[in-house]
């Protein structure tokens, strides 16, 4: 997902003539004039009667062969391919641009055609051959592999200026009736596309909405209600069945069949997916249609044509229909190549190419499915920037969502058990392992989030050592996979400080301006320090001078750089503090220093923020787990050494509980002896007269749970209590 991702060659044919848009039927006796990017213009006139036509694209309906001659549906489509690919070839220049010399199995060809005449509309460009001015075209123009070709339609009045591709999708289902049958089995498929952005419980919360015995009024109030929220839908889809408008004429245009009887049309549909909040107007980018004869024209009396190209004049930029009937086995697995797709960010022409393959090479000789579907696509300029923004986040999100699970995981209790020793503990921390793999290979590696994305790598495997490590405490005493934790807690450190390192040499390396954008220098160096600081190796002062240059100089940033920039600031007068070596004087200076950065980054960003939970999900490792000395066992076996001066006054320890507190919005309070744990004897099941080993093996268990329940706590999970030396879910 992240190298070698296609690109995009676009071919743009259009279709004119004079006069109103509508009210024309095709002739033999019209002329159009056909204009393909710079060359020439040429005139075309198609080889249907309006009538001819008509009586054609019926035969293209499922199962409507002569039963005496039960090829007569595949020779209908490959003489209407032939037609089709005649009169794109009548067009100057189109056959050059779809047949280049050489293989470009790496390049899509996007051929674009902009139809501003109704009847135009009913012609299926999409069934068409390779255009080649000659007699012998036999290769079908959106399936072949040597040179990919994916064909959309565009209508000239819809603008493709100002279209904002969404960052964080959100998916309307929208059910008709009478569709039980595929309806769990959509369900499904959206479900399975959504899930690595699910929550700890499994959900996914807004981000898949399904409305079931939809009428109009109800989809117009879920989309006013999500937009009203924020969280307006930017996908929408629909599984329905195609049905006249008026029963009453032969002509009738084809809507959408919802419940209590209802038959809307392709303005309607559209009326109701708009919201109007004090934001602006909201509408949805993607709409799909898996709903019969979504995508045919079959009346051009009127202004109105289909539901698909009603939906894109309307302004909704890609609309995904079907001009013939859908078989129900295709719409499924054109559900779940499209989303799967689209939700990762991938290119929408590529999208639409691959569901097309897989149709055809699928399904079953007696259906056409790849032909039916037809996309209108008003496409912005910018839009591999924006598809670029949006796999950045949905890679991001998916990453920390896989992060979460695997932490929340870990710090789970089973009726006093500790998850270390339930049976299949080892699969499930296997498994959470390579989701966390599998989210990470998604960050980009190249463009201008690269060095961001390479220190969120980094970021993974630190947050990976911390789950090993607080499984290798968890246990009653010490024992062989303890030492196994222990050791791949320290091969995860070393990998992270590995990663951060890498980032930090190719951002001060020679680079474009554009990969370097989404990252800043203090993070990823300070993150350098942090790790050295932590695994007992000396601070080295030009480093810290270069990361706090530049988070200085971030200082003049916009708000949210300005606030990271603090949070640097902060975290190099923390580290400041494991030189023992330092005076009282200097210690107090920069422990203050560090809290006064703190409460900068607060004042900007809110308590509330997620960067401030992330924040003190940093400064809580100096204090409840880099630093704590109750943990000094599982520490030395990680070559960490014991660091007296962590502790003491204005120590790292203390200075970083009371950026916690303070990020957090808790009282900060004295700690009692050199970590605020309870005295000896208070310790659930330990008196007074409790033998040194018994003490020992408390005191790893009660710093064990304290790391659970910050850890928790920070993850968002429910309070945890303690009982009897072990951990509890709260009631």
């Amino acid at each position: 997902m992240n190298a070698g991702h296609m690109d995009i060659r676009t071919v743009t044919v259009e279709l004119l003539r004079a006069g109103p848009r509508h009210n024309q039927m095709v002739s033999p006796l019209t002329q159009y004039l056909g204009v393909c990017g710079n060359f020439a213009a040429g005139r075309v006139s198609l080889p249907y009667e309006h009538e001819d036509l008509e009586l054609r694209l019926q035969e293209l309906r499922y199962r409507v062969a002569n039963q005496d001659d039960p090829a007569r549906r595949s020779k209908v489509l490959d003489r209407t391919g032939r037609e089709v690919a005649q009169i794109l070839s009548a067009i100057p220049g189109v056959a050059g641009m779809l047949n280049p010399e050489d293989e470009q199995p790496r390049t899509l060809t996007h051929l674009r055609i902009v139809l501003s005449a109704s009847e135009l509309a009913m012609l299926p460009f999409e069934v068409s051959k390779v255009p080649t001015g000659e007699d012998s075209m036999s290769t079908w123009l959106a399936l072949q592999a040597r040179a990919p070709v994916c064909i959309t339609r565009h209508i000239r009045s819809v603008s493709t200026e100002g279209i904002r591709w969404a960052s964080e999708p959100r998916l309307l289902f929208v059910a008709g009736p009478d569709t039980d049958e595929p309806l769990a089995l959509h369900r499904k498929a959206l479900a399975d596309a959504m899930a690595p952005w699910r929550g700890l419980d499994g959900s996914l919360g807004d981000r898949l909405v399904v409305l079931e015995k939809a009428t109009l009024a109800r989809i117009s109030r879920e989309v006013a209600s999500a937009a009203a929220k924020g969280t307006p839908f930017t996908h929408v889809h629909i599984l329905a069945h195609g049905a006249p408008l008026d029963e009453t004429d032969r002509h009738s245009r084809v809507g959408l069949a919802l419940y209590d009887e209802e038959v809307i049309s392709g303005r309607q549909l559209a009326t109701a997916l708009v919201a109007v909040t004090d934001r602006g107007v909201k509408r949805p980018v993607v709409v799909t249609l898996a709903a019969c004869d979504s995508g045919m024209v079959s009346d051009v009396r009127t202004t109105d044509a289909s539901v698909a190209h009603d939906l894109h004049d309307q302004g909704i930029p890609l609309v995904v229909a079907s001009q013939f009937p859908l078989s129900v086995d295709g719409s499924v697995p054109f559900v779940e190549l499209f989303y799967q797709g689209q939700l990762w960010g991938e290119n929408p022409l590529v999208s639409l190419y691959a569901v097309r393959l897989h149709l055809h090479s699928c399904m079953g000789p007696d259906t056409h499915d790849w032909a039916s579907l037809v996309a209108y696509e008003a496409f912005p300029s910018n839009l591999t920037d924006q598809l670029e923004e949006l796999r950045y986040w949905q890679a991001r999100r998916a990453q920390e969502g896989a992060l979460r699970r695997i932490e929340a995981l870990v710090a789970q209790d089973d009726g006093g058990t500790p998850f270390r020793a339930m049976p299949d503990a080892r699969d499930r921390y296997e498994a959470g392992l390579r989701d966390v793999e599998a989210m990470s290979a998604r960050l980009p590696t190249e463009g201008p989030y690269a060095l961001e994305c390479a220190g969120l790598r980094a970021a993974s495997h630190k947050r990976i050592a911390q789950a090993a490590f607080q499984m290798a405490v968890a246990g009653d005493a010490p024992d062989r996979e303890s030492d196994r934790l222990l050791a791949e807690c320290l091969d995860r450190l070393e990998s992270a400080h590995a990663g951060y390192w890498s980032a930090t040499k190719s951002f001060l390396g020679p680079s474009s301006d554009p990969v370097r954008r989404k990252a800043n220098l203090h993070w990823l160096l300070g993150q350098v320090l942090s790790l050295d600081v932590v695994l007992g190796r000396p601070l080295d002062a030009a480093f810290l001078t270069a990361a706090r240059l530049a988070a200085e100089i971030d200082l003049d940033s916009r708000d949210e750089e300005r606030a990271w920039a603090c949070v640097s600031l902060s975290e190099f007068a923390l580290l400041r503090l494991a030189d023992p070596n330092m005076t009282t004087a200097e210690r107090a200076r920069h422990a203050e220093e560090s809290i006064a950065n703190a409460s900068r980054f607060l004042e900007m960003l809110g308590r509330g923020s997620e960067h401030a939970a992330t924040t003190s999900r940093q400064f809580e490792r100096y204090a409840e787990w880099w630093g704590n000395p109750d943990l000094q066992w599982a520490l030395a076996k990680l070559g960490v050494p014991e660091r007296p001066c962590w502790h003491g006054e204005h120590g790292i320890v203390p200075t970083a509980k009371r950026i916690v507190a303070l990020l957090r919005g808790l009282s900060h309070r004295v700690p009692a002896g050199r970590t605020g744990r309870p005295a000896r004897g208070a310790l659930s099941g330990t008196g007074g007269s409790a033998s040194a080993a018994e003490r020992k093996t408390a005191e790893r268990q009660e710093s064990a749970q304290e790391f659970c329940l910050q850890v928790s706590v920070l993850n968002g999970s429910r309070p945890r209590v303690a009982s009897r030396g072990r951990i509890f879910q709260a009631a």
